[in-house]
């Protein structure tokens, strides 16, 4: 009887030690999330991560237009017809580019911009124009001309604009001629097939060509050193 007294009391012994280690991982009633705070926090996760995430496809259409480079921010100067401290003032649609027989040869970005002050030139009356731009979003693909990114909705730039039509502007040189004010530091190579959306909201410049890019990068550093002052946001 000794004996099976000392058996059954070890038995037990080694289950409480046992329920003792589980314990801690155990589900506590006292701690635990309902089932729909579970489920709402995992939505919340999920949708987290689907921003994070969320990215487009790159297309570039430089090989359908024969790009004149600016040299310098003087060649540049003298080549636009508006140069604008401007922010964008609107929600994007697009603008088809055809030959005389109607047949579509590029499909731009349009967007109304809202001109904060002018440099150079004479704005038209209503402080709003249209302006075309080299980049748009379309079915989950970023459509970029020479590497050009699209005004976003929070920042102001420095514009070099040439008259497309009645009160209607392009950006001259596509990517020479738009530089970001409230990101003056230089822009750096970019390398991959997709672009995040967060991403296109913070890159002036798309290119994984280092010429290219040092070229972008002479020019914007000029533009912003000869506009310094008259850049200044209004107090």
């Amino acid at each position: 009887m000794k004996k099976t007294g000392m058996i059954i009391v070890a038995a037990a012994l080694g289950a409480s030690l046992l329920l003792a280690a589980y314990e801690p991982y155990a589900p506590s009633s006292r701690t635990s999330m309902s089932d729909p705070d579970i489920q709402s926090a995992a939505r919340q996760a999920a949708d987290s991560r689907q921003v994070e995430e969320r990215s487009y496809e790159l297309a570039s259409s430089a090989e359908l237009i024969d790009l004149v480079m600016f040299p310098n921010i003087e060649f540049l100067k003298g080549q636009s017809d508006l140069i604008v401290v401007a922010s964008r003032g609107g929600e994007a649609s697009t603008y088809e580019i055809r030959t005389g027989s109607g047949e579509v040869l590029e499909t731009l970005g349009k967007i109304p911009l809202k001109i904060e002050r002018v440099l150079q030139g004479e704005a038209p009356g209503d402080s709003t124009v249209t302006l075309v731009q080299g980049g748009r979003v379309e079915d989950g693909t970023y459509h970029t001309l020479s590497g050009y990114t699209m005004l976003n909705d929070s920042d102001r730039y420095l514009l070099f604009l040439r008259r497309t039509g009645e009160n209607t502007y392009a950006v001259n040189g596509s990517y020479q001629g738009k530089f970001n004010l409230s990101r003056p530091e230089p822009a750096e190579l970019f390398y991959g097939s997709r672009i995040k959306e967060s991403e296109l909201k913070e890159i002036d410049f798309i290119s994984p060509n280092a010429d290219t890019l040092a070229h972008f990068n002479r020019l914007k550093r000029q533009a912003l050193d000869y506009y310094a002052e008259s850049v200044q946001p209004s107090e």
